[in-house]
């Protein structure tokens, strides 16, 4: 059976889909979107997902004042999602561009995306910003048509972070001073699909001495990003950016 693709879809989120399910009805936020921005009638194309991976497609069925009836005739599993499940852990940087990494750490596929506390990273607002960083996450699931809604940490320090990983599987560092160039990993490292990886970009100023030791000897291989010195969200992007289009993204089902 032919793949199914969407491509005029509007895409919204909602937490109670499930596979099979043939209607559902749309309140709050959501409603707010479809009927007031997107400005959608009755037999317009919509999807919907749940943040779990299920993405339901099909049509607006009924308008009511403060909510809309949707019907589905298709459901796809793990649609627009990757292969390759990559948790990046990031320096803190300046608020702004943190909410900016969020968003184009969503849309390149990312799973999870942990602030880290590091010798020079504090945050002062981080706890307060992490109800923002997940509703810029939602936005940017639902723009760039994924199924599943990455999860964003409370900043932690990054020995505590370090405990949480999983067991096994690869994990890369962005060191400047690292004798390997990304993409010799990237070419040598014969993954396969599908595949844990976590990724790990220091702050301004980068990751002290001791820092990249215990990143170290927590299996982290260091990698260089090229001769240039990036911005902290530049980097994170970068290495995301080749990570993920190593491996291709799945088109769901």
């Amino acid at each position: 059976m032919e793949k199914m693709r969407l491509s005029g879809h509007d895409v919204y989120y909602a937490t109670e889909l499930r596979a099979g399910q043939r209607d559902l009805v749309l309140a709050g936020e959501e409603f707010h979107h479809l009927c007031r921005v997107a400005r959608h009638r009755v037999g317009d194309p919509v999807a919907v997902t749940n943040g779990r991976g299920l993405m339901a497609v099909g049509r607006v069925k009924a308008i009511r004042k403060e909510s809309a009836i949707l019907e589905f005739s298709d459901w796809m599993e793990d649609y627009g999602e990757s292969y390759l499940r990559l948790w990046l852990g990031v320096g803190m940087i300046r608020s702004q561009r943190f909410d900016w990494l969020v968003e184009k750490a969503t849309e390149l596929g990312v799973i999870r995306i942990s602030p880290l506390l590091t010798k020079y990273a504090r945050s002062r607002d981080g706890e307060a910003k992490a109800g923002r960083w997940r509703r810029l996450a939602i936005a940017a699931m639902k723009q760039c048509q994924r199924s599943v809604l990455p999860e964003v940490d409370a900043p932690m320090p990054l020995a505590e972070w370090l405990e949480q990983l999983p067991p096994s599987g690869p994990r890369l560092a962005a060191i400047p001073e690292a004798e390997m160039f990304v993409g010799h990993w990237i070419c040598n490292a014969r993954l396969v699909p599908p595949l844990e990886l976590v990724a790990l970009v220091g702050p301004e100023g980068g990751f002290a001495a001791e820092e990249v030791q215990l990143a170290q000897s927590r299996g982290f291989v260091g990698v260089s990003l090229g001769p240039r010195r990036l911005r902290t969200e530049t980097a994170a992007l970068l290495l995301c950016s080749l990570l993920l289009n190593m491996i291709p993204a799945k088109e769901g089902r």
